[in-house]
């Protein structure tokens, strides 16, 4: 289904999301305006694309801006920051203990969430599945609440997203999955029914790579199953569709969805408010 996105109003609105970009990228940005900032560079090409600039220059130069966790936490409007190197790249084990010791993403694994994390490998095992890191934006305020399994979420509100590839895989496609099996899409977005868009492409490395945009959805039913797809296969949307359309149930009346290839997280939560 087509994401809602909140787009821009105008130059005025331009100017405001720009200046947000850049108190967010210095590390100091207001929690307010860095939640308008990620709304409209959803509907804005232009915004996006200066949001992206910044990204490039400070994996060029780490010195320019602050690591990403103390960004996004400053952005989240959150205090009490661990110390993070200001490496701009890091190894797994780094980025998924700073995440947590935030508080600021589920950290969703391939076997929804059975364990707290990632296991020590032992040397020539395979390494750890990739992670989805997921928050949710209050609708009609700076609010930012943590996204857990059985989270309730408000269906009024808009996720964000970031992500560690651990699998060093080529793309990744995020979606949620109602009890009714309608299929929400974040990314890619699914803006025109005559298309059949593939996973954006996404940084082949083990840092800790946050998305801009958020993204707010009209949700009918009462619980979504929150997907996402790391792979190297040019899966389309209409693939994922399909696979979803034919996924039998687990035991726990999860869809258990595979696409050859692929790493698929899963985190299951609750809608909140009225449809």
């Amino acid at each position: 289904m087509i994401a809602e996105a909140s787009a821009g109003d105008g130059a005025r609105e331009c100017r405001a999301t720009r200046s947000a970009i850049d108190a967010h990228f210095r590390g100091r940005p207001a929690s307010e305006a860095e939640r308008r900032m990620r709304l409209h560079v959803s509907g804005c090409a232009a915004c996006r694309a200066y949001y992206e600039r910044h990204l490039l220059l400070a994996a060029i130069d780490p010195g320019v801006a602050l690591p990403s966790h103390q960004r996004l936490a400053r952005g989240l409007g959150l205090s009490g920051t661990a110390p993070v190197s200001a490496r701009a790249r890091f190894g797994w084990r780094t980025a998924l203990g700073a995440a947590a010791a935030l508080g600021l993403f589920a950290l969703v694994g391939l076997r929804v969430l059975r364990t707290p994390g990632p296991a020590p490998q032992a040397r020539g095992t395979a390494s750890p599945p990739s992670q989805l890191l997921v928050y949710a934006i209050a609708p009609l305020s700076s609010a930012v609440a943590r996204v857990t399994a059985g989270t309730r979420l408000d269906r009024n509100g808009s996720l964000a997203f970031a992500y560690v590839n651990v699998a060093h895989k080529r793309r990744l496609m995020v979606f949620a999955v109602d009890e009714h099996r309608h299929v929400f899409w974040y990314h890619p977005a699914w803006q025109d029914v005559r298309d059949d868009p593939v996973g954006v492409p996404i940084a082949a490395d083990e840092g800790v790579h946050e998305i801009p945009q958020a993204v707010r959805h009209r949700f009918e039913g009462e619980r979504l199953q929150l997907f996402g797809v790391f792979d190297d296969r040019d899966t389309s949307v209409r693939d994922v569709e399909a696979a979803v359309a034919r996924a039998p149930l687990d035991a726990h009346g999860q869809l258990a969805l595979t696409l050859p290839a692929a790493q698929i997280t899963s985190l299951l939560l609750t809608l909140s408010g009225d449809p």
